[in-house]
């Protein structure tokens, strides 16, 4: 089924280093993010862990995705940003990593409710702040929900992610299945 492009539901997103490192893995989604979201914005830390860190890398693999967000970023589609202010990026280090906490401070400094994040200790604190976090797993799901996409295709992105070792408990996955209607 041919994805369609509803021009109402784009919004922007703000993102941690590890859904752009799926996005990279499964370029798949990449499609997926460009008919959701009009631009990613990320912090330049999500920057450095996903493209600097991964150019520098001895593994290939790493350096391919590398370069997959790099040319993302270089063609628009994500945008890096620097945060203005530290203070609420550093009292998040305390339970977050690097990325997830300048991915939260950031979206609060650009006033972006949706961030795309994946750990759910991540997810709850940016709850806590009024921000919707939205799971890289969930984009395979919106787009059958919205007709974008087969049950069957959505199934395969999914399966796609946990063979590129994409963690989701069995309680996660049974939740996504029963989305699906499966």
């Amino acid at each position: 089924m041919p994805f369609l492009r509803a021009c109402s539901d784009f919004m922007l997103a703000v993102s941690n280093t590890s859904p752009l490192i799926f996005l990279a893995k499964v370029p798949e989604l990449i499609d997926l993010s460009k008919r959701k979201f009009e631009k990613i914005i990320i912090p330049r830390e999500v920057y450095s862990e996903a493209v600097e860190r991964g150019l520098s890398s001895e593994d290939h693999s790493i350096r391919e995705n590398a370069l997959r967000i790099k040319k993302l970023v270089e063609g628009g589609f994500i945008e890096v940003r620097e945060l203005k202010e530290v203070k609420l990026k550093n009292s998040l280090l305390e339970d977050l990593g690097l990325g997830e906490a300048s991915a939260i401070a950031l979206a609060l400094q650009e006033k972006i409710e949706n961030v795309l994040i994946d750990e759910r200790g991540a997810t709850t604190i940016a709850r806590t702040f009024k921000l919707k976090p939205r799971p890289i797993s969930l984009l395979p799901i919106e787009a059958f929900k919205n007709n974008q996409m087969s049950k069957e295709d959505a199934l395969r992105l999914l399966d796609e992610l946990l063979i590129n070792n994409y963690y989701l408990s069995s309680e996660d996955y049974k939740r996504i299945i029963s989305l699906l209607g499966s």
